[in-house]
């Protein structure tokens, strides 16, 4: 008799949350705001820094799917993850470098503060993971979903000021997804460690 793959912990939850996740594909084939289509966005001269880490989705899902069935992600796929997770938070920041004004309302202040203090977030959890070793096949999928949210939050507010449509509720549900995956990896990580000091 084998012995099981190393899933993660609640795999039942994670399989659950994966599957809610994967919304953010479907989410980019739908009107987002003024009808504009997420993969159309990206032949957009002002909306393409927005409109390309949202296409971490179909990674994003791929990996986690992997990642609740075998547990081990493949070489290739880690620096993937890094390298794709890296340059679109990157892309998401160059979004700052025109800030020519402040913030008029509270949606333009929320889409400016959000996106760093979600970044500095996903990077102390991903130093963590690394440094413990505890889900260090999640730290590429942490990655690429804390480069996800915070481009989110850019996106979801202007789409919540301008006018949203069905894509920005999916990306929503995305967003969610993600935040209680990573919650509930923080959650183990932070279990095990009590467990090894005790």
């Amino acid at each position: 008799m084998g012995t099981p793959a190393a899933g993660p912990p609640r795999r039942t939850a994670h399989r659950i949350l994966t599957a809610l996740g994967a919304i953010g594909i479907v989410a980019l084939l739908l009107p987002f705001s003024f009808d504009i289509v997420p993969y159309q966005a990206l032949l957009e001269r002002e909306s393409w820094q927005l409109a390309l880490p949202a296409h971490l989705a179909i990674l994003i899902t791929i990996m986690l799917v992997w990642w609740v069935r075998v547990g081990a992600l493949p070489r290739w796929a880690r620096v993937t993850g890094y390298a794709l997770g890296t340059a679109s938070a990157t892309c998401t920041l160059s979004i700052y470098i025109p800030l020519d004004q402040w913030p008029g309302t509270t949606l333009d202040l929320f889409a400016l503060v959000a996106p760093p203090v979600v970044l500095l977030f996903g990077s102390l959890l991903l130093a963590r993971l690394l440094k413990l070793g505890h889900q260090s096949e999640y730290a590429p999928i942490l990655a690429m979903q804390t480069a996800y949210i915070a481009n989110a939050m850019i996106a979801l507010a202007a789409g919540f000021q301008w006018g949203a449509q069905i894509g920005a509720y999916a990306v929503v549900v995305t967003v969610i997804a993600y935040a209680v995956q990573i919650d509930l990896v923080r959650k183990s990580v932070s279990g095990r460690n009590a467990s090894v000091l005790s």
